[in-house]
């Protein structure tokens, strides 16, 4: 049960993180004069690791779980069919951006322990 629990808030959670990245992506896309894949993923990094810090403060059972929940909620279910939000955006910017989370999330929470096996 508490699996569910946490899959359907973080399912919520996404929605919200998609209106941040989207938000994100196109004051990244603007900035560049000649946009690339590399320098508008570079770009929306701050955005995910806000979002992998929160992911990791709150979900004690399991983070990269919810990490990969609201990654895949916000690109695919809500980026794709319910706000069509990302599909003009290329696979690869897709692609890029689903991974980022979770590996932002496993990045995050590894530095936390090593943090906190130091005091």
């Amino acid at each position: 049960m508490s699996y569910v629990k946490h899959t359907v808030v973080w399912v919520l959670f996404g929605y919200a993180y998609l209106q941040g990245l989207s938000t994100a992506l196109i004051m990244s896309i603007d900035v560049q004069p000649d946009p690339s894949l590399f320098t508008t993923v570079l770009f929306t990094l701050i955005y995910v690791f806000l979002a992998a810090h929160l992911i990791t403060k709150y979900e004690k059972l399991s983070p990269f779980f919810g990490a990969i929940t609201v990654s895949l909620s916000a690109i695919v279910l809500f980026g794709h069919y319910v706000t069509t939000t990302l599909v003009e955006y290329s696979t690869e910017l897709n692609l890029a951006l689903f991974l980022t989370l979770p590996a932002a999330t496993w990045l995050i929470g590894d530095l936390k322990s090593k943090v906190s096996l130091d005091k």
